[in-house]
């Protein structure tokens, strides 16, 4: 059964399990039988694969996530495609490291793709490990034809405030397992969110390795203030996969990457474990703009029912569009939530996080 969410009125952390990516160590562990790759350090980096072909999918989670959240997309795209999703260094069945850096995670990515021959190459990251994948991108240009973020790089323009990252993180420093799971659960889902999925990434959070998790959010924090322009040296395809849970710049896209396609999901932050078969449907369409089927010149965007934005959010610029600009014909399903004895505010993260970075 599912039941009714409160929303968090200000933007927070898109922490993303992903929250889901970083924290190191929640886990939802795969069979021991998972193999590995060794990282340029010797870290042992645990992968599953299966199908075949020309063009791999490599699926990078997010911060305290693992490759298990994307094993409905590695079945349902192994008869077309190779893929393949793994643990980053701390998560999962992988080993663990005191590097908690994005570089660090990115080398493996170029590990995991030189040792698999993974030469054509579509990289699909998962808040945090949407951040990964498009530094990873730009780091082996001839290996990937393509990027597709998942509800991520939703506002490339706003600007982060120090002072409130800094006491986001104090925050989870101080009790991080209430803080981040306080977090998770109040403002990263909506009202149709499968409560199974709730308590699956909650749990994952209350497990995390608070020095990995926090280490990656201070370091991926500097990336965050280069996504438009990073975003703007690829040179391959895009794809935004994103829900409405927060707002999405879509003007900040046409300006900083011409090359892209949006498609919008009425789920919480994680529309692959949320609703899969949805999830699948739009990544397919993703996939054939990517591999040139039906490739459509310039941007274009693709709306689906999306939640309303919070109280208080800036929708004039960062509503679904068509490619013509137009929002109007969007159609916002309400999520009426109740509050319920025992609801907490959980600490405010800062705007910049929550709309779509961890």
């Amino acid at each position: 059964m599912v039941s009714k969410r409160r929303k968090i009125a200000t933007h927070r952390f898109s922490i993303s399990l992903g929250i889901g990516l970083l924290f190191g160590g929640c886990h939802h562990v795969a069979p021991p039988s998972s193999p590995e790759i060794q990282g340029v350090d010797g870290t042992p980096i645990a992968y599953r694969a299966s199908g075949s072909g020309d063009v791999a999918l490599l699926f990078i989670h997010g911060w305290c996530g693992d490759k298990s959240y994307w094993d409905g997309q590695r079945q349902a795209f192994s008869p077309d495609y190779r893929t393949v999703a793994v643990d980053l260094a701390g998560h999962g069945d992988s080993g663990g490291r005191e590097d908690r850096t994005v570089a660090s995670l990115v080398r493996d990515i170029g590990r995991v793709m030189d040792v698999l021959a993974l030469n054509r190459t579509v990289l699909v990251g998962h808040s945090m490990g949407a951040t990964i994948a498009l530094e990873s991108a730009l780091a082996h240009p001839a290996r990937v034809v393509g990027l597709v973020g998942v509800d991520a790089f939703k506002d490339i323009e706003s600007e982060i405030d120090r002072g409130e990252f800094e006491r986001f993180v104090g925050s989870l420093e101080n009790n991080f397992s209430e803080v981040a799971s306080g977090f998770v659960r109040d403002g990263l889902f909506v009202a149709d969110s499968p409560d199974v999925v709730v308590e699956r990434v909650v749990a994952d959070v209350e497990r995390a390795d608070p020095k990995l998790a926090v280490g990656l959010l201070r370091d991926v924090v500097h990336y965050w203030s280069n996504e438009a322009a990073s975003l703007a040296r690829l040179e391959v395809p895009v794809v935004f996969v994103n829900s409405g849970v927060t707002s999405n710049n879509v003007d900040a896209w046409r300006r900083h990457v011409p090359d892209h396609t949006a498609h919008y999901l009425p789920t919480g932050h994680f529309p692959m474990l949320e609703d899969p078969a949805l999830f699948n449907r739009q990544l397919g369409l993703g996939l054939e703009v990517i591999l040139g089927a039906d490739r459509a010149h310039g941007s274009s965007v693709t709306s689906l029912a999306s939640p309303t934005p919070r109280r208080g959010a800036q929708t004039a610029a960062s509503e679904p569009a068509d490619a013509d600009g137009d929002s109007s014909h969007i159609s916002h399903r309400p999520h009426k939530r109740a509050e319920r004895p025992g609801d907490r505010r959980a600490t405010v993260a800062p705007r910049r996080v929550t709309a779509g970075g961890a």
